[in-house]
């Protein structure tokens, strides 16, 4: 069973090098923009796994949360997918798919929707990171961010 002080290193050279840029970005905030197939969502998804290894709050542990314009798109664009890269790296987790969370020894991972920003509130986040961004309508993704 792996835990939190096991170390998963990326290899440069599976990554375009945009993609390396925004992955080992040090910046407290950080964006990755590109066109269709630019491999946005499936970096994003390597940005959250080591922000949940890596930011993590005076306990130890990591507590992120991940935006997508609906709650369907952070299942189907996130929830799963991150779940399958957990699979891969062999660490444990326990995904409430009620609730679209998935909880490590790391921390956990809550998916949002933007579609109501006023129930973004008294959150303590070690992290947070949005994708899909752009097609979230403008007033609602502008309240988010």
């Amino acid at each position: 069973m792996n835990n939190p002080q096991m170390t998963y290193k990326l290899k440069k050279s599976n990554y375009l090098p945009h993609q390396w840029a925004f992955l080992s970005s040090q910046a407290r905030e950080c964006c990755l923009v590109g066109g269709f197939g630019s491999g946005k969502t499936f970096t994003f998804l390597r940005k959250a796994f080591i922000a949940m290894i890596s930011k993590k709050n005076i306990d130890g542990k990591s507590k992120g949360w991940v935006l997508y314009p609906t709650y369907a798109d952070g299942e189907d664009l996130f929830f799963h997918p991150f779940c399958a890269l957990l699979d891969k790296y062999s660490i444990p987790y326990t995904p409430k798919i009620s609730k679209l969370e998935i909880h490590t020894a790391y921390g956990y991972i809550k998916v949002m929707s933007m579609e109501r920003p006023d129930r973004m509130v008294g959150a303590e986040l070690t992290w947070a990171g949005a994708d899909e961004f752009d097609v979230a309508p403008y007033d609602r993704g502008n309240r988010v961010f």
